[in-house]
């Protein structure tokens, strides 16, 4: 017996070119999954660099904060597993399983027959990320398939579904997605956004997902939200050296990098010294070593010594 799958997720290839990963029709034993490149085909091969992912299938492996100090609700903190599923009638409240298998992040376990024991009351709770360090990415995409259940609709502008990113620790946080109190998405639905249109790409990026029950009503809402599939993808990766512009190689991250000049010290030439440093930098791929990448790999390697000899030039040179 087949299966009807409707949802759809778009990611976006090198150049800002559009990709649709889209779940079509199934039977329980097979899952087809389309990808469709709206450029060329090498768009495919190397149009990501997953930075992070989870499907949160194996608990909280990755260092999710499950409640911090902005947390307000009496009830309802994320929880990372299996969630039981609830009914307000036929309308699904709490998903039964994730997006693709049983794992998802969500507020707090209920029992099925019980649709408002452990859903938000009374204020906020937040799903905080590991700090992602984005730096060296001019353009990264966050996607992630969400749930969100209201049962009463238009009745407190406090009650909301929110997605948000900050640049650093003290760095104020920044809407992504909001859903207001006059929405319900109580089925897993695809959403993307790239997190430069909002804030600087830094090695200190986080994300976070939030639900809440607004408190100007007095016995509240009920209020229910998922996560799942989340993923953070640099735009734009190579591939070969040949994907990245001719003064630049391709990093093993899949960054294109540029060349060294082998002037290890910056002292405006190529010189013993230079060849001295490079030579204790042999198999490293450390920042301070990058000068002495002239050939182009991952690490410097003796290609990059016997390069380096043929520029020496200055004193000692």
């Amino acid at each position: 017996m087949f299966l009807a799958i409707d949802h759809s997720i778009n990611r976006l290839g090198r150049g800002g070119q559009l990709l649709s990963r889209q779940v079509i029709p199934r039977n329980r034993c097979a899952t087809t999954l389309v990808l469709v490149c709206a450029s060329v085909l090498a768009a495919c091969a190397h149009g990501q660099i997953v930075v992070f992912e989870d499907n949160f299938e194996d608990g909280n492996t990755n260092g999710w904060t499950l409640g911090g100090m902005d947390d307000t609700a009496d009830n309802g903190t994320w929880e990372i597993g299996d969630p039981v599923g609830t009914f307000d009638g036929v309308e699904p409240a709490q998903p039964e399983n994730g997006y693709e298998s049983v794992g998802c992040a969500f507020t707090a376990q209920n029992t099925a027959e019980t649709i408002g024991f452990h859903d938000v009351d009374k204020g906020v709770v937040f799903l905080v990320s590991p700090v992602l360090d984005l730096s060296g990415h001019s353009s990264v995409q966050l996607t992630y398939f969400r749930w969100y259940f209201l049962l009463r609709l238009d009745e407190d502008p406090g009650d909301y579904f929110v997605v948000q990113a900050r640049e650093s620790e003290s760095a104020p946080w920044v809407d992504l997605e909001r859903l207001d109190d006059s929405s319900r998405a109580n089925s897993w639905t695809a959403h993307g956004v790239f997190l430069e249109s909002y804030i600087e790409l830094t090695s200190t990026v986080q994300i976070r997902f939030g639900a809440s029950d607004g408190t100007g009503v007095l016995l509240g809402n009920i209020v229910e939200a998922a996560v799942d599939d989340v993923m953070v993808a640099a735009m734009g990766g190579c591939e070969f050296n040949s994907d990245c512009n001719v003064e630049e190689y391709c990093s093993g991250q899949g960054q294109c990098l540029p060349f060294g000049d082998g002037d290890v010290d910056l002292d405006g030439d190529v010189d013993l010294t230079d060849y001295m440093d490079c030579l204790s930098c042999i198999g490293t791929v450390s920042q301070a070593c990058s000068p002495c990448n002239v050939v182009g790999d991952e690490s410097v390697q003796v290609e990059d010594l016997a390069q380096c000899s043929q520029i020496m030039s200055g004193p000692g040179g």
